[in-house]
């Protein structure tokens, strides 16, 4: 375990991180060392390990006083040969500015022991980092797989401090609180990765705690699997970054700070690290949508959209699939007592929809844990859902029609609130961009043509005449009925009688909705044809 007067405790944690304790280089073990000139410098030595690690102990390497700062022998070769016994050999802390990095003091990051839950499952003890630069929470898979569940498929991007990259990712819901119960918190849509980027070192122990007389008295519970299960950014919750209470101690002492799901360690912790890896924190995100996979596809759109009226040939050339899409509609747009009725335009006939029944159950779970947290949210969703009933936008699935045909497309549409933040109305979104098994109602549609009116367009129009007038839609997409065969493509769950402690009833829309990628251009021609009509 150890190599001459090194210690052994210092040269099994060299040795555990693939270090070199002849040149401290990573990637091999002395034994095996090209530098075979590097051996122990002091005097009477000669070992197999280089000369800074001499008798070195790791625990009071950091708490020597009034160390004689030498310079140390990074070449084999002693850069003053004037050794004697009244110059010993240098120990650990006089060498923390050497190259290698090693004796850097571990630094102890905002690391909090809670509890964790996915959907329905067991808690689980993890740590979390609440994360400041953050501006998403992110979730281990390990703690996913560990509590044996999947998640929604969603890819983003993550920009961090060195660049972006792209990750195939799963969306959870999950709840977490104190170790003691007494906080407990929802954070949702929390994306998975594979590999949490934050060191274990930034993680306090037992021993680093009760050697700071301030910290000895704070409860501070180890989890056994010593990793970071759960990054906590700033997207939700920020109440849970409010600090509670805080102890502290000299300049360059650890300090602790109380937040609502416990205490945290910040600041040097006086025990050296051994590896040169450092956590530097700064995570951005942006979600990838299947439109919205590259930079150029949002430029190019920005362009065409905004700007072609610049142009000095103003026709627009669709394609293939506009040309379709388009086709479909206007065969089969309908009037029908006064209202426009409008099949969806599928890529496929019939649409290749699994049951996906399981996923939406599972959402509306999800959701009812937390209208139990935020009653007030409750009452808001409840009546949307209401209005949409009362307004013939939505109904209850009649009971023949609970076993829909095979000839007619089925699939169940998970939905969650969006609350505006001026306005502070609950609006229902239908997640049609949800995936199971491969496939989501947006893969199955067709997009159609871009029908808006260019911005760049409008605005010369608007300078004109002296008087500008603006008009709106009332909601736009609820205005056109979707063709009766389709409807079952538009189903989703709620409770009899609107109560969530009643059984789960089958709903289904009637009209096209907000998040179907085809309701902006059916929308836009039905308004085009009332034109063309008045």
């Amino acid at each position: 375990m150890s190599s001459g007067n090194v210690s052994s405790l210092m040269s099994y944690k060299l040795g555990n991180n693939n270090i070199c304790l002849r040149c401290l280089n990573k990637g091999h073990y002395a034994k095996v060392c090209g530098r075979a000139d590097l051996l122990c410098q002091v005097k009477g030595c000669g070992k197999n390990h280089h000369t800074i690690l001499h008798g070195v102990n790791p625990f009071d390497a950091f708490h020597t006083p009034n160390t004689e700062l030498k310079k140390p022998v990074l070449d084999g070769k002693s850069t003053d040969r004037r050794e004697t016994k009244s110059n010993p050999p240098p120990n650990l802390a006089s060498t923390t500015t050497a190259a290698t990095g090693a004796g850097e003091t571990r630094i102890s990051l905002g690391v909090i022991p809670i509890q964790l839950q996915i959907e329905d499952s067991t808690f689980i003890k993890t740590y979390a980092l609440l994360d400041t630069g953050s501006e998403v929470s992110l979730l281990s898979q390990k703690v996913a797989d560990r509590l044996g569940y999947s998640g929604v498929k969603n890819a983003f991007t993550i920009t961090r401090m060195t660049g972006s990259a792209q990750i195939d990712s799963e969306m959870f819901n999950i709840t977490i609180k104190s170790l003691d119960g007494r906080s407990v918190h929802s954070l949702n849509s929390v994306k998975s990765v594979h590999f949490m980027s934050v060191n274990k070192g930034c993680i306090p122990g037992s021993v680093d705690i009760q050697r700071w007389s301030h910290l000895r008295d704070i409860y501070y519970e180890h989890v056994k699997l010593r990793e970071i299960g759960l990054l906590i950014g700033l997207n939700e919750l920020p109440k849970l970054f409010v600090p509670l209470e805080s102890r502290s101690g000299g300049d360059d002492e650890p300090i602790a700070v109380r937040y609502p799901l416990g205490w945290m360690i910040l600041g040097r912790l006086g025990r050296e690290k051994i590896d040169s890896d450092y956590s530097v924190n700064f995570i951005q995100v942006t979600d990838v949508s299947d439109q919205d996979r590259s930079m150029r596809y949002q430029l190019d759109r920005l362009w065409n959209h905004e700007f072609k009226d610049l142009e000095v040939d103003n026709k627009v050339c669709l394609s293939v699939d506009d040309k379709l899409a388009l086709e479909l509609v206007e065969n089969s747009l309908k009037l029908e007592d006064g209202v426009f009725v409008v099949p969806m335009p599928w890529k496929h006939q019939p649409p290749e929809l699994p049951n996906n029944k399981q996923l939406a159950s599972k959402r509306l779970e999800g959701l009812k844990k937390r209208f139990i947290r935020d009653p007030e949210l409750y009452l808001k969703y409840r009546e949307t859902i209401q209005d949409y009933v009362q307004n013939g936008h939505a109904e209850i699935v009649p009971s023949e029609d609970l076993s829909a045909k095979k000839s007619q497309p089925l699939w169940y549409l998970p939905h969650h609130p969006v609350i505006h933040p001026l306005k502070e109305t609950v609006r229902v979104v239908f997640d049609c961009a949800a995936s199971f098994r491969g496939t989501s109602l947006n893969q199955q549609l067709h997009q159609g043509p871009d029908l808006t009116n260019p911005l760049v367009g409008v605005l010369m129009r608007f300078r004109g005449g002296s008087i500008g007038v603006v008009a709106d839609i009332k909601a736009m997409f609820h205005q056109v009925r979707v063709a009766k065969q389709d409807c079952d493509a538009l189903r989703f769950l709620w409770w009899k009688d609107d109560d969530f402690t009643d059984q789960v009833q089958e709903y289904r829309m009637v009209k096209h909705i907000f998040r179907a990628k085809s309701s902006p251009f059916i929308a836009n021609h039905c308004l085009r044809t009332t034109a063309k009509m008045v």
